[in-house]
Parts: structure tokens; sequence; C-alpha cells
């Protein structure tokens, strides 16, 4: 699912990077979180890519946080992730 979640594209030197999760409107889950992280540390690395777009797969770009997903935290928890 994680290899999946993010989509690359080079354009030149520009990478696009989609999210693809159009079901739920590209909403952030932890694995789109993780495959984001290293596709963009991936087109750091990368010395060709000069540029880098970020964009959603369908007619949304992005609806936030899968809140489907998320679990309560206690504060000490939330506060520590927040800081």
């Amino acid at each position: 699912h994680r290899e999946m979640s993010v989509l690359a594209e080079d354009r030149g030197a520009v990478r696009i990077l989609t999210l693809n999760r159009p079901e739920v409107r590209n909403a952030i889950d932890i694995p789109l979180r993780i495959a984001l992280r290293e596709a963009i540390q991936a087109a750091d690395a990368d010395p060709s890519v000069r540029a880098i777009v970020l964009t959603g797969a369908g007619p949304v770009f992005c609806s936030g946080g899968d809140i489907s997903t998320m679990e309560r935290t206690g504060v000490k928890a939330a506060t520590e992730r927040a800081e």
C-alpha cells in the first residue's frame, strides 16, 4: 500500500509527487506520510531533480489528516508530539 500511496514522475528536472488515495480525497495516514517522506528524500538525493511539485490524484489535492486512522492519545503524548 505504501509504495502506491505516492506516485513519482519526472518531467525534465521536475519531480512530480502525487498523493494517490483519491478514494479518501488523498487524506494523509501514516503509510502515506512515510511514503511521502521517502519520495521527498529520494528527490532531494537526486542531483537531476531541481524542483518538486506536490499534487493529488483525482479532483482534490488533499483533505488533510485521515481521521479514520487516528487514535486518541493522552495529554502528555499529544503534547510531546506537538512539540
